[in-house]
């Protein structure tokens, strides 16, 4: 029971959070810019902090390093909103599709993960295509390579950790 329970909640954050990288998508370039652009200041004191000026002249870090704004886009909303995605989405088919029990339970566990990164590879697919229809956007390739390889990292980490989990509980 409290297998389905933890699935159910792993597969509504999963959709909640696909809900919002969908919605994501749909919006302007000038609201995506403004949006990046709020996070990118939110972090800046973390980054600021943990990335000293190498000049040591104490400036923060979107002062210094040219390439922040992409490093916030790219590397925090695309990989890590998609590694975030990924997690989830591990955890959620794990609970839901892998049986331990089956004859061969390693066939089970990479259907399942296949599954997994299947979805995985069409919601990157589905965001980038929904921006050609938004203003001031552009899908491209590159970005549907770089939220899948964010959505593997994190479905590949709670996926085998779940797995993990739930085989050591079955021994006890």
């Amino acid at each position: 029971m409290r297998r389905k329970i933890l699935a159910a909640l792993f597969w509504s954050a999963y959709g909640l959070l696909a809900g919002v990288l969908i919605w994501h998508s749909c919006r302007t370039g000038e609201s995506s810019v403004g949006d990046s652009s709020a996070v990118g200041e939110w972090l800046e004191p973390f980054f600021s902090g943990l990335i000293p000026d190498p000049t040591g002249a104490g400036r923060p870090i979107d002062v210094w390093w040219s390439g922040y704004g992409a490093f916030i886009r790219k590397g925090i909303g695309h990989f890590g909103g998609f590694g975030a995605l990924g997690a989830f989405g591990g955890a959620a088919f794990a609970l839901s599709f892998f049986r331990g029990g089956a004859k061969k339970p390693y066939l089970s566990a990479l259907r399942a993960f296949a599954f997994c990164l299947a979805a995985g590879l069409f919601l990157g697919a589905l965001t980038e295509g929904l921006q050609l229809f938004s203003e001031g956007r552009n899908g491209s390739f590159s970005d549907v390579a770089l939220d899948f390889s964010g959505y593997a990292v994190g479905a590949a980490a709670s996926y085998f950790l779940t797995i993990f989990i739930l085989s050591k509980r079955k021994g006890r």
